[in-house]
């Protein structure tokens, strides 16, 4: 019995991107330079919200594409040019609209530009507020998260006072996105820290991130070095995780999610029941782009108890996992789903309960094919396939192995 059967409604499907005379020489599956890129995702009313970049006449446009079931068609809201080599918009659910975080090329780094949108099915009024300037580095990770106060903005940023990359932030009233505070830093004092992701909890949030610890490169690995790669490991990197109250300030020391001297080179991170967070990584002493090591799933209780495991111990097609919360999960039904691409780039899909534990083997998805998961909603997963020129979005009805997907 397969686990998503896809939604025929046409408000939950849509196609981005023009095909171009070489698609014909890419199989399905396969993302050719110049196509549409993804970003970030939310549930909003009984569908879903994506953030996207495409390319249009006059330069690169961001956009939000609305796909839902009471539309008849995906509507797209129009979010204005954005300049350089930046990253997706990307939405956050502020009730009644959405606040969204936009990347924008700056002359001396990258601006984080916030809207927000009313009515996003309907109208679609954008309304711009505050730009959050980031300094110029090799870095444009970023995470934005609503809570109940307050929102917060999270990215990483090289220090020259601490002489390391660290965890910066602003915060912002929910219902005012012209006034942010001051940033400050929430990574550890020592840590030289990367690539935050931000979550929301009963009572603030939850932010995550890579700590790198430096060292020298041992002989073997002074040997593989070339003018060409810098791929060498250069020392253990583990997974961090603090806890922020719901005015956006740090409410506790950070974690150590992941083992000492290991090797973090990506995770994933999703707010858990009861207010725990849910981390999924790839763990291998490699070059970051390779793929291959281990992938790994922890879940932090509040008082910062970690029950951690591995769900591939020794593969050379791990990818970095991504981790998807169902957000309104029926009685019965998956708390999250966890997805890994396989060598063939085909997802292998698992399904989690509510102490993220594993309902079923990590397998191939058919259904999915090539696409990731973006986010989850009452059974309901929203991916992104990618197609030569094109991104296909569509909307997937997903249930536990061996039971009936309800029907969409």
């Amino acid at each position: 019995m397969p686990r998503c059967v896809r939604d025929e409604s046409g408000g939950l499907y849509t196609t981005l991107g023009r095909a171009q005379k070489n698609d014909i020489d890419a199989s399905d599956g396969v993302e050719l330079p110049f196509a549409p890129e993804v970003g970030g995702a939310t549930p909003f009313g009984g569908g879903f919200v994506v953030g996207v970049l495409e390319k249009a006449k006059d330069g690169l446009a961001a956009r939000l594409v609305v796909l839902s079931s009471t539309l008849g068609a995906a509507k797209t809201v129009d979010l204005g040019h954005v300049h350089g080599d930046v990253l997706p918009p990307v939405p956050v659910v502020a009730s009644p609209g959405l606040v969204v975080a936009l990347p924008d090329g700056a002359p001396n780094g990258t601006l984080v530009r916030l809207a927000r949108v009313d009515d996003p099915e309907g109208a679609g009024a954008v309304k711009f507020g505050a730009e959050i300037s980031q300094a110029k580095d090799d870095s444009d990770a970023f995470g934005i998260e609503i809570g109940t106060k307050r929102g917060v903005v999270v990215w990483d940023e090289w220090s020259k006072e601490a002489g390391h990359s660290v965890i910066k932030a602003v915060t912002f009233p929910k219902d005012d996105i012209a006034k942010t505070s001051s940033d400050f830093v929430i990574s550890g004092a020592h840590d030289d820290a990367e690539s935050p992701l931000v979550v929301k909890r009963p009572g603030g949030f939850w932010v995550a991130w890579i700590a790198n610890q430096k060292r020298e490169p041992d002989k073997k690995e002074r040997e593989l070095a070339s003018d060409t790669t810098d791929a060498v490991d250069l020392g253990p990197r583990t997974l961090s995780l603090a806890p922020l109250d719901d005015e956006g300030r740090p409410a506790g020391a950070p974690l150590s999610v992941s083992r000492q001297g290991g090797h973090v080179l990506g995770f994933d991170l999703s707010p858990a029941r009861d207010g725990a967070a849910l981390l999924a990584w790839r763990d291998d002493k490699t070059a970051p782009g390779a793929t291959g090591g281990a992938a790994h799933v922890a879940m932090v209780s509040p008082g910062g108890a970690i029950d951690a495991r591995a769900v591939i111990e020794d593969d050379a097609s791990v990818d970095v996992p991504v981790l998807v919360a169902d957000d309104a999960p029926p009685v019965g039904a998956p708390a999250a789903w966890l997805a890994i691409a396989s060598d063939s780039d085909v997802a292998r899909l698992s399904a989690l309960d509510a102490a993220g534990h594993s309902e079923d083997e990590l397998s191939p998805e058919a259904a999915f094919g090539t696409g990731t998961p973006l986010a989850a909603h009452a059974r309901r997963v929203v991916i992104a396939k990618p197609s030569g020129h094109r991104v296909e979005l569509e909307v997937f009805t997903c249930d536990k192995p061996n039971a009936v997907p309800a029907a969409p």
